[in-house]
């Protein structure tokens, strides 16, 4: 799904209503999720999309 939304367009480090991009999103999600390993490799897997494509988190923003 992430690669379907970078290909059609959509803004990989758009901050949301906490100021917080994708990157920051994933990252989040992993730290509350450590003990579950599918969810551990598929936000893996999104982060390496996501940083592939110029993702960062929002304090790298200029």
């Amino acid at each position: 799904m992430v690669i379907l939304l970078i290909e059609s367009g959509a803004t990989v480090n758009l901050l949301d209503a906490n100021q917080s991009t994708a990157v920051d999103a994933a990252t989040y999600a992993k730290l509350i999720n450590p003990t579950n390993p599918e969810m551990l490799e598929a936000l893996n897997e999104i982060l390496s999309i996501l940083k592939k494509n110029g993702g960062l988190p929002a304090g790298l923003l200029k």
